[in-house]
C-alpha cells in the first residue's frame, strides 16, 4: 500500500512507535534541518531524533553497519527509507 512520498507503509506498530517518538521531537531545536535531511519523512525524523537526540543529523550521514555500510541519508535520498525505518525500529531504546 502506497502512502505519502511514495513510501511503502510499515507495520501499524511502526506508526505507533513513530507517534511515541514524535512526542520527543517537539523539543528538537533543529526540526527543519532534520526534516530536510530526512527528505520530509516526518516519521523517520521523529525516530532519528528519539534515538540520537543532538547527534541526529550526524547519524544520518554516518556509515551504519546495519544498513550495509550505507548512510541513512543516502538511502532516504534513493527512496529506500523503509530500510532506515527498519533499522531505527530495531535499535534499542
Amino acid at each position: 500500500m502506497e502512502t505519502q512520498a511514495g513510501r511503502l507503509s510499515m507495520d501499524p506498530a511502526w506508526d505507533e512507535f513513530s507517534a511515541i517518538c514524535r512526542q520527543d521531537f517537539v523539543g528538537c531545536e533543529f526540526q527543519e534541518a532534520l526534516l530536510k535531511v530526512c527528505d520530509g519523512n516526518e516519521d523517520i525524523a521523529w525516530a532519528v531524533y528519539f534515538h540520537c537526540r543532538g547527534d541526529a543529523i550526524a547519524w544520518t550521514r554516518r556509515s551504519v553497519p546495519a544498513l550495509g555500510g550505507k548512510t541513512p541519508a543516502s538511502l532516504i535520498e534513493a527512496g529506500r527509507g523503509d530500510e532506515v525505518r527498519a533499522c531505527l525500529w530495531s535499535m534499542p531504546c
